[in-house]
């Protein structure tokens, strides 16, 4: 896990954990833990409010969003859930429709070999650019973020979260290629 020694980053994190993984030697089984880290930092780097400490990365801006896959009802909640989840249950309540949608609707559209370009210290910056621009943008404590502000967040939720599958497949292929 993090080792302030070596840097607590996220950054240094997700290199080491590169490295147990591509390491032969590293029984499968102890390879899980490390894997399952990997996923989750990697998500953790494309959700734009992950990348910002402004009003606690969301968690201090209290919403209403949308509570019920109609999106005839809402609920209070914070900025940072709304992103987390609940944009993705406003537009699929079912997880894997929404896989389906990334796959067939979003993912044909895209340049894969650009979108798994760069490095991961640039893919945050990217991210952190959106949370200032789409993510924070005119949201205030207590507003209720319904229909207008789910329409113009949405294909930002798409490309955060197909490039993140994108991203995290590309790593994978290289940790795991035969050497």
């Amino acid at each position: 896990m993090l080792d302030p020694a070596k840097g607590d980053c996220i950054v240094k994190e997700v290199d080491r954990l590169k490295i147990i993984l591509a390491d032969s030697s590293v029984a499968p089984q102890d390879k899980v833990e490390p894997l399952k880290f990997l996923v989750h930092f990697i998500g953790d780097a494309h959700q734009p409010l992950h990348t910002v400490l402004d009003a606690k990365g969301g968690l201090g801006i209290t919403v209403s969003f949308f509570t019920d896959p109609y999106r005839k009802q809402t609920g209070p909640t914070n900025l940072h859930v709304v992103w987390d989840t609940g944009l993705i249950r406003a537009k699929y309540w079912d997880w894997g429709a929404y896989v389906d949608y990334l796959e067939t609707k979003w993912l044909p559209a895209q340049n894969i070999a650009a979108i798994q370009s760069g490095t991961l210290i640039a893919w945050i910056a990217d991210t952190h650019k959106l949370a200032n621009e789409i993510v924070e943008a005119n949201v205030k404590d207590g507003d209720s973020l319904v229909e207008d502000y789910f329409e113009r967040a949405s294909p930002a939720l798409d490309d955060q979260l197909g490039k993140a599958g994108l991203r995290l497949a590309g790593i994978l292929d290289t940790v795991f290629a035969e050497k």
